[in-house]
Protein backbone atom coordinates (compact mmCIF):
# COMPACT_ATOMS: atom_id res chain seq x y z
CA UNK A 1 0.00 0.00 0.00
CA UNK A 2 1.48 3.59 -0.79
CA UNK A 3 2.04 5.76 2.04
CA UNK A 4 -0.95 8.76 1.67
CA UNK A 5 1.44 11.74 2.01
CA UNK A 6 -1.33 14.13 2.76
CA UNK A 7 -2.77 11.88 5.52
CA UNK A 8 0.92 10.88 6.93
CA UNK A 9 1.68 15.07 6.64
CA UNK A 10 -1.53 15.60 9.21
CA UNK A 11 -0.93 12.78 11.11
CA UNK A 12 3.10 14.41 11.53
CA UNK A 13 1.37 17.73 12.57
CA UNK A 14 -0.54 16.57 15.81
CA UNK A 15 3.33 15.22 16.89
CA UNK A 16 3.52 18.55 17.92
CA UNK A 17 0.68 19.06 20.33
CA UNK A 18 0.81 20.07 23.87
CA UNK A 19 -1.37 16.66 25.13
CA UNK A 20 1.27 14.27 25.57
CA UNK A 21 -1.17 11.68 24.74
CA UNK A 22 -2.22 12.99 21.40
CA UNK A 23 1.30 13.66 20.31
CA UNK A 24 2.53 10.02 21.30
CA UNK A 25 -0.33 8.54 19.57
CA UNK A 26 0.27 10.40 16.30
CA UNK A 27 3.81 9.14 16.19
CA UNK A 28 2.66 6.05 16.95
CA UNK A 29 0.35 6.42 14.32
CA UNK A 30 2.90 7.58 11.50
CA UNK A 31 5.47 4.99 12.35
CA UNK A 32 2.45 2.35 11.27
CA UNK A 33 1.80 4.33 8.19
CA UNK A 34 4.98 3.73 6.98
CA UNK A 35 5.49 -0.26 7.75
CA UNK A 36 1.85 -0.35 6.21
CA UNK A 37 2.83 1.30 3.14
CA UNK A 38 6.63 -0.54 3.63
CA UNK A 39 8.42 2.09 4.49
CA UNK A 40 11.16 3.52 6.95
CA UNK A 41 11.75 6.84 8.43
CA UNK A 42 15.47 7.49 6.80
CA UNK A 43 14.51 6.08 2.83
CA UNK A 44 11.38 8.77 3.27
CA UNK A 45 13.67 11.01 4.63
CA UNK A 46 15.98 10.63 1.90
CA UNK A 47 13.56 10.92 -1.10
CA UNK A 48 12.60 14.21 0.40
CA UNK A 49 15.99 15.37 0.80
CA UNK A 50 17.95 14.34 -2.39
CA UNK A 51 20.35 11.17 -2.76
CA UNK A 52 19.79 7.76 -1.19
CA UNK A 53 21.51 7.59 2.06
CA UNK A 54 24.31 5.01 3.07
CA UNK A 55 22.91 1.47 3.78
CA UNK A 56 24.93 1.62 6.99
CA UNK A 57 22.71 2.41 10.13
CA UNK A 58 23.41 3.31 13.20
CA UNK A 59 20.82 1.36 15.14
CA UNK A 60 18.94 2.46 18.03
CA UNK A 61 17.76 0.55 20.52
CA UNK A 62 15.01 -0.94 18.51
CA UNK A 63 15.80 -3.49 15.67
CA UNK A 64 15.38 -2.69 12.57
CA UNK A 65 14.60 1.59 13.75
CA UNK A 66 17.64 3.43 12.73
CA UNK A 67 19.17 6.20 11.01
CA UNK A 68 21.64 5.88 8.45
CA UNK A 69 24.53 7.61 9.74
CA UNK A 70 24.94 9.37 6.44
CA UNK A 71 21.95 10.49 6.21
CA UNK A 72 22.23 11.86 9.82
CA UNK A 73 25.32 13.93 8.43
CA UNK A 74 23.01 15.01 5.40
CA UNK A 75 20.78 16.43 7.33
CA UNK A 76 23.19 18.27 10.10
CA UNK A 77 24.52 19.46 7.46
CA UNK A 78 21.62 21.00 5.85
CA UNK A 79 20.24 22.37 9.14
CA UNK A 80 23.60 24.02 9.70
CA UNK A 81 23.45 25.42 6.16
CA UNK A 82 19.68 26.61 6.64
CA UNK A 83 21.01 28.14 9.83
CA UNK A 84 23.45 30.04 8.35
CA UNK A 85 20.95 31.61 5.66
CA UNK A 86 19.20 32.31 8.26
CA UNK A 87 21.31 34.11 10.85
CA UNK A 88 22.38 36.04 7.87
CA UNK A 89 18.93 36.91 6.89
CA UNK A 90 18.33 37.96 10.58
CA UNK A 91 21.49 40.02 10.01
CA UNK A 92 19.65 41.45 7.15
CA UNK A 93 16.35 42.19 9.00
CA UNK A 94 18.55 43.74 11.78
CA UNK A 95 20.44 46.22 9.28
CA UNK A 96 16.86 47.15 7.55
CA UNK A 97 15.48 47.76 11.06
CA UNK A 98 18.26 49.87 12.28
CA UNK A 99 18.27 51.68 9.02
CA UNK A 100 14.28 52.37 9.37
CA UNK A 101 14.95 53.61 13.25
CA UNK A 102 17.71 56.61 12.02
CA UNK A 103 15.37 57.34 8.87
CA UNK A 104 12.48 57.93 12.08
CA UNK A 105 15.18 59.70 14.18
CA UNK A 106 16.50 61.73 10.94
CA UNK A 107 12.66 62.59 10.39
CA UNK A 108 12.00 63.79 14.31
CA UNK A 109 14.91 65.89 13.84
CA UNK A 110 13.81 67.22 10.94
CA UNK A 111 10.94 68.16 12.49
CA UNK A 112 12.13 69.89 14.86
CA UNK A 113 14.75 71.98 12.89
CA UNK A 114 11.94 73.07 10.42
CA UNK A 115 9.79 73.78 13.43
CA UNK A 116 12.77 76.44 14.56
CA UNK A 117 13.09 77.53 11.73
CA UNK A 118 9.78 78.02 10.56
CA UNK A 119 9.64 81.78 10.04
CA UNK A 120 12.17 80.78 6.97
CA UNK A 121 9.45 78.11 5.27
CA UNK A 122 6.88 78.54 3.08
CA UNK A 123 3.04 77.80 3.83
CA UNK A 124 3.32 74.68 1.63
CA UNK A 125 6.32 73.55 3.19
CA UNK A 126 4.40 73.88 6.49
CA UNK A 127 1.67 72.36 5.66
CA UNK A 128 3.45 68.84 4.01
CA UNK A 129 5.61 68.93 7.40
CA UNK A 130 2.26 69.06 9.90
CA UNK A 131 0.89 66.38 6.77
CA UNK A 132 3.73 63.99 7.26
CA UNK A 133 4.04 64.31 11.20
CA UNK A 134 0.25 63.30 11.11
CA UNK A 135 1.27 60.22 9.27
CA UNK A 136 4.45 59.43 11.51
CA UNK A 137 1.84 60.16 14.39
CA UNK A 138 -0.66 57.62 13.10
CA UNK A 139 1.52 54.87 11.87
CA UNK A 140 4.33 55.09 13.88
CA UNK A 141 6.91 56.09 10.59
CA UNK A 142 6.77 57.85 7.82
CA UNK A 143 7.76 56.19 3.95
CA UNK A 144 11.07 56.32 2.43
CA UNK A 145 9.49 59.17 -0.19
CA UNK A 146 8.02 61.24 2.28
CA UNK A 147 11.91 61.06 3.70
CA UNK A 148 13.36 62.66 0.93
CA UNK A 149 10.87 65.38 0.68
CA UNK A 150 11.00 66.15 4.49
CA UNK A 151 14.86 66.28 3.36
CA UNK A 152 14.37 68.38 0.57
CA UNK A 153 12.24 71.04 2.55
CA UNK A 154 14.62 71.31 5.55
CA UNK A 155 17.72 71.70 2.99
CA UNK A 156 15.54 74.41 1.43
CA UNK A 157 14.59 76.20 4.87
CA UNK A 158 18.04 76.02 5.83
CA UNK A 159 19.36 77.83 2.80
CA UNK A 160 16.67 80.56 3.01
CA UNK A 161 17.65 80.98 6.98
CA UNK A 162 21.45 81.23 5.88
CA UNK A 163 20.71 84.03 3.40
Amino acid sequence: MALNLQLFIKVMGMTGSDADGEALTAIRRANKMLEDAGERWDTLLAKKSGPPPNPNFARGPSPGRGFPSAAARQWFHMSQAQAQQNAARAQQVKDDFNRWDERQNQAREAFRLIEMLSEYASTTEMEWVAIFKAHMAAKGEITNRQAEVLAEILENVTERARE
